[in-house]
């Protein structure tokens, strides 16, 4: 079977994360999330908590969203970019695989079995796992939604505007029926078909 690989972009909030998990275990594939992290920290050789702290300073700004590839941003964070990037490319060439967040989709872009897909699910959805699942107040969870979405807001009318996924919201179905789901959608024999842009 020929290596596929599937990235997975996803709302603050929606379980992305949590449906690359099952859905890696269905389909038997290794997946990287925060790893990601961890192992830029190692090949640049400074911590997990530098590293983090740079990506907030990013965020914080939107300017990792409004220039997500590198333009605007200080020579470290550029560097965090170019070696996150490396890092999710190496890892796509060893097997099928999934990667999570980190513009998996823009830094595997010329994968010729690349299946994106983007997980979303209602604001008021959003807000309750915030306070329900990472025990948020209902304040906190709030100005995290609003403040994610606002820097996704941003970093869709960027570069990546042309790249597209395919869909799926998590509101109103159980975590395993979601990844039920998507593990029928993106089976082997189907996971190398590409979304055309």
């Amino acid at each position: 079977m020929e290596k596929y690989v599937i990235t997975i972009s996803r709302q603050f909030g929606s379980f992305g994360s949590l449906v690359a998990r099952e859905l890696s275990k269905r389909l038997g594939i290794e997946f990287m999330d925060r790893d990601i992290v961890e192992e830029t920290a190692k090949r640049m050789n400074t911590s997990v908590k530098e590293i983090s702290r740079k990506e907030e300073d990013i965020r914080s700004k939107f300017s990792y969203h409004l220039y997500p590839f590198g333009v605007g941003t200080t020579d470290m964070q550029d560097e965090i970019f170019l070696v996150q990037e490396n890092i999710i490319q190496d890892f796509a060439k060893k097997d099928s695989c999934i990667i999570v967040g980190r513009c998996g989709a823009y830094c595997l872009r010329n994968e010729p079995r690349l299946l994106r897909v983007y997980v979303y699910a209602p604001y008021e959805v959003r807000v309750k796992n915030c306070i329900d699942y990472f025990g948020m107040n209902e304040k906190e969870a709030v100005k995290a939604v609003h403040d994610a979405d606002k820097a996704r807001e941003s970093y869709h009318r960027t570069d990546t505007d042309d790249v597209k996924a395919t869909t799926g919201s998590t509101s109103r179905i159980s975590l395993e029926t979601r990844s039920t789901v998507t593990s029928a959608s993106t089976a082997p024999a189907t996971a190398s078909r590409r979304p055309q842009s």
